[in-house]
């Protein structure tokens, strides 16, 4: 359960913003009048503590993550009852989805086992080996089906959303999305013949919750059903334990640090260079990991800043480096960078801090690729703050992939109560994870990634 204080003016104020920020399922748990000042000039406000579940809070965060601002601000502007029962829409939308994908494969499965059994029972034809061949031919091609074949469908579902963002075109108001969401779930109603079992139906509920794309979590229980071959499907357990396996089974982890400085004698360093967004934390977490390296695993690490925009980057950073009693330097250009890399030539790890840019500034991102490409050996980290919403995260991947990327980070997991984008993003790009942040602390609020901390993130266990 979120539990939170609020305070503004008046009662009504105070709802307002509760409604706002925790959605329509928020309860009051106490009130509170409070008077800061003195005679004439003393003010009256009124404080409020609030509680929301957590599942509610998720469903309202999900369902606005990607309407325009002016849809969620009528959303919330209508009453508690109207913005609950449009919440509830976009889940049942997302559900008697997932619930006809189970119906067809459950179908498939049918018609492909009858269709085998009569294969082994008749002979094919011979006057006509060509047809013979041919009903052979459809017959192993229904014997398989693409968990991802789906793809096509997602897509044109998924209009409703990039209609509200088409800069060509008006964008979709809260009325609108309403009646598409109720034309789309009359649409659907009568597709389904056989009803999807409670375990499933809640699973799919739960990760779309937690902001695993539809797609993805439709193919997570695909795969977690089709692996328990029919059985246990009505045992929970089991069933959720067959999900987090099949999580687990798709994430590839990456551990920076583990072959360096294992061989006697090496000639060159380790270079690691931290990119990505502003604000997403690079330079704590870039002395995060120079901690690790420096204490756990007694490395000689130096340090290089290349962010000369950020007001005291240089002198942060330094400051980390006279506390680990490691060597800084701090470069503006190719030159000094590439004479910054040969200074430190007899250590096992450098790592490289650089300017946080905007993903819409490509012609900067050019730059700061350029100037890494100078330096051969140099492997670029991408780090995102796990705060970030779906479509934007996806244009930050999108815009920084000209760095090739070998690893992720995520930071700011304490900031969020939202994961899914950490599946999301992995799945789309393939690149390992490496490191999760959860806060200020150096070393302290750093863990290194991996397949069951995401899992345990994504279904609590």
């Amino acid at each position: 359960m979120q539990v939170k204080k609020f305070e503004a003016p008046t009662m009504q104020e105070a709802l307002k913003v509760i409604k706002k920020e925790l959605g329509p399922q928020a309860i009051i748990l106490s009130t509170k009048n409070l008077k800061s000042g003195f005679g004439l000039m003393s003010r009256a406000s009124v404080e409020v503590t609030a509680a929301v579940s957590e599942k509610d809070l998720k469903k309202k965060i999900l369902a606005e993550k990607n309407l325009p601002s002016e849809v969620k601000e009528k959303i919330w502007n209508k009453k508690a009852e109207k913005q609950n029962e449009i919440y509830d829409n976009y889940f049942e939308k997302q559900l008697k989805t997932l619930n006809n994908e189970r119906v067809q494969l459950s179908n498939n499965r049918k018609i492909n086992t009858a269709q085998e059994q009569q294969s082994v029972k008749q002979k094919p034809v011979v006057q006509n080996p060509q047809s013979a061949f041919s009903n052979t031919e459809i017959s192993r091609e229904r014997r398989y089906i693409d968990i991802s074949d789906e793809e096509n469908e997602i897509e044109a579902r998924q209009s409703l959303v990039s209609a509200s963002r088409n800069t060509n075109k008006p964008q979709i108001d809260v009325e609108t999305y309403e009646a598409l969401l109720e034309k789309n779930n009359k649409n659907e109603e009568n597709d389904y013949e056989v009803a999807p079992s409670e375990n499933s139906s809640q699973l799919m509920k739960d990760l779309i919750a937690m902001g695993i794309e539809p797609r993805f979590a439709r193919q997570i229980l695909k795969k977690a059903e089709f692996d328990l071959a029919g059985q246990d499907l009505d045992n929970y357990n089991a069933l959720l334990d067959k999900v987090a396996e099949t999580i687990i089974s798709d994430i590839s982890i990456r551990d920076l640090l583990g072959n360096i400085g294992a061989t006697a004698g090496h000639s060159e360093p380790k270079i690691y260079a931290i990119v990505g967004p502003t604000g997403v934390g690079k330079t704590t977490t870039l002395a995060k990991i120079a901690s690790l390296a420096v204490l756990d695993k007694k490395l000689r690490v130096g340090l290089i800043n290349l962010d000369s925009y950020k007001v005291a980057a240089a002198d942060q950073l330094a400051t980390y480096a006279r506390i680990m009693n490691v060597p800084f330097r701090s470069v503006d250009n190719k030159e000094e960078l590439q004479q910054a890399i040969y200074d430190f030539s007899s250590l096992d790890l450098v790592l490289i801090d650089t300017t946080g840019r905007s993903q819409k500034d490509q012609e900067s991102l050019l730059m700061l690729r350029h100037l890494l490409a100078s330096v051969k050996g140099i492997e670029n980290l991408l780090m995102v703050s796990a705060t970030t919403k779906d479509t934007d995260m996806q244009e930050i991947v999108s815009r920084f992939k000209l760095f090739s990327p070998s690893g992720l980070l995520f930071s700011k997991l304490d900031e969020t109560s939202v994961f899914g984008c950490i599946y999301n993003i992995h799945k789309r790009t393939r690149i390992p994870l490496t490191y999760f942040t959860v806060g200020q602390r150096v070393p302290e609020d750093i863990e290194k990634a991996s397949a069951e901390r995401v899992v345990d993130l994504l279904l609590e266990l």
